[in-house]
């Protein structure tokens, strides 16, 4: 008779996410204290790394068996690159390499990064979605990161959060200053949701500033500027 294959164990990190600043630390309490976090800051801060490093770590726990990352479907600064060949996840690999570069960064082991990531026609631990096709869906058992939340508007922003279901933890995070929809801040979702959701039971709201910038201090510098 032979043997049943071994089954490949999740890697085991050594790395753990404490945050490097006050406003990092604030943050990670935030998700994992509140069933929905809303993280607005400046580039450099960490929003994506930390809500990517923890994702992983409560999937590594078993309590949450899938990742999914929604990003908004458009390009920097109204750049137009033109379609994109393949299917829904090759379409979105550009969008979402920012979160591929994090994750590495967790995890050095490559060849496991890509059975986490997602493939045409196969299950995965991390999914992509994206706003266009957000209505009739619900999360249950993941954890949500909504990335570049700035490029959404308030319509998407609701249909997005009113998605949430059972043993479901969602980070919302992005920089409301650079919002590729409008140059107001009050015509997207993230700035939207700040303000309306404060006082809301469950939901943590986070503002990262200059001083939580971690990516290279030439960055803080280049922010006063701007």
């Amino acid at each position: 008779m032979k043997k049943a294959p071994k089954r490949r164990n999740k890697p085991r990190h050594d790395f753990s996410v404490t945050g490097k600043t006050e406003g990092q630390k604030t943050y990670i309490r935030s998700i994992i204290e509140n069933e929905v976090t809303i993280c607005d800051g400046p580039a450099g801060t960490g929003k994506s790394f930390c809500a990517i490093a923890l994702a992983i770590q409560l999937y590594h726990s078993g309590d949450y068996p899938k990742i999914i990352i929604v990003r908004p479907a458009l390009e920097a600064c109204n750049e137009k690159l033109g379609y994109l060949p393949g299917g829904i996840n090759e379409k979105m690999r550009p969008l979402i390499q920012p979160i591929i570069d994090n994750l590495r960064v967790c995890i050095k082991d490559e060849g496991y990064i890509s059975t986490l990531l997602p493939k045409d026609g196969l299950l995965s631990p991390i999914e992509i979605r994206t706003l266009s096709y957000m209505r009739g869906t619900n999360f249950i058992d993941c954890v949500v990161i909504f990335d570049e939340a700035q490029n959404a508007t308030p319509a998407q922003m609701k249909l997005f959060l009113t998605r949430i279901g059972n043993n479901c933890k969602v980070v919302v995070e992005g920089d409301m200053t650079q919002s590729d929809i409008s140059p107001r801040c009050e015509d997207n979702g993230l700035y939207d949701a700040v303000h309306r959701l404060r006082d809301v039971e469950g939901i943590g709201i986070v503002k990262l500033g200059r001083s939580d910038v971690v990516r290279s201090k030439i960055v803080g510098r280049i922010l006063e500027r701007y």
